[in-house]
């Protein structure tokens, strides 16, 4: 996957953009620069994490997850912002789409985790440690749990898994096969095998928006409301009548007819307004910037 690829110069840090050759991802760089995220996951991220569990989430979602892609793109030569397709969409409607269609996801992994729960199912002593790890690292803040559990890994992991990942199995793979494989590696990556199942579902439906849109930013939104309603969930301890939020067991039928129709709609605006912006696209979309065989510029 990586023959021809693009090759490492480190000046391209120091060099303005208009003056670096424009390369493309492709499957061989994204191998090698998972596996430094791998690595500096393990290696620097763990050992944050262990001194300072709220600062070394911060950390590693920053520098390791979102930042070592990103540098390795530059030093690489790959445009960041049109390769991960950061530019913000023009129509703000898109981003509120977005959200009205999270409730969605988080019900997706929800009903999944209970169709797991029926061979391997989640000990209560791991919930209840999820939720002081929760409560203890912020503080009983509210604002700050969903800044350092939903806002910053809302943008880091789409970052790396929607933008990076998926865009480099793009270029050389079919639509389905690049969604299914970076979906399977947003699932492991977690390294979670309680939430395993869940996360890779999640993965799929994140990546399917991302291809059909064309923009990393819906997916940020998807993401970051998601990961909110899980933080949320763990401040609803005297709220009546919400327990199934809380258990993610039980989801009362109104609530599952009710999220479907109102999540339905919003994807279905979703996707209409995006063709609007370029999106859906029939053929895969990082193609090659030149026909095969093309001379480069410089």
């Amino acid at each position: 996957g990586g023959e021809g690829g693009p090759k490492l110069s480190w000046s391209n840090l120091l060099r303005p953009r208009r003056a670096r050759r424009e390369e493309t991802l492709n499957p061989g760089v994204v191998g090698t620069v998972f596996l430094l995220v791998l690595l500096g996951f393990f290696y620097v991220g763990t050992p944050l994490q262990l001194g300072n569990v709220k600062l070394g989430l911060i950390l590693t979602q920053i520098l390791v997850i979102a930042g070592i892609p990103i540098l390795a793109m530059v030093a690489l030569g790959i445009p960041v912002v049109r390769t991960l397709r950061l530019s913000l969409p023009s129509r703000p409607q898109i981003l509120l789409l977005a959200i009205l269609a999270a409730p969605g996801l988080t019900m997706l992994a929800a009903l999944i985790g209970i169709a797991q729960g029926l061979f391997l199912e989640t000990p209560q002593s791991y919930v209840e440690l999820m939720e002081r790890l929760f409560r203890a690292e912020t503080g009983g803040n509210l604002a700050v749990a969903i800044l350092v559990f939903a806002v910053i890994p809302g943008f880091c992991e789409e970052v790396l898994f929607r933008g990076f990942v998926l865009r480099g199995l793009l270029s050389r793979t079919t639509p389905a096969r690049a969604i299914i494989w970076s979906s399977i590696l947003f699932g492991v990556f977690h390294f979670d095998l309680y939430r395993l199942l869940p996360t890779a579902a999640m993965g799929l439906a994140l990546g399917w928006v991302a291809w059909t849109t064309r923009s990393l930013w819906p997916v940020v939104v998807l993401h970051t409301v998601h990961n909110a309603t899980a933080v949320l969930a763990t401040y609803l301890d005297h709220v009546e009548g919400l327990k199934w939020l809380q258990d993610g067991k039980s989801i009362p039928v109104p609530v599952i007819l009710g999220v479907a129709l109102v999540s339905g709609l919003a994807t279905w605006g979703l996707v209409r307004l995006s063709r609007g912006e370029g999106g859906a696209p029939v053929i895969p979309p990082s193609p090659p910037d030149r026909p095969p065989g093309e001379p480069r510029g410089s």
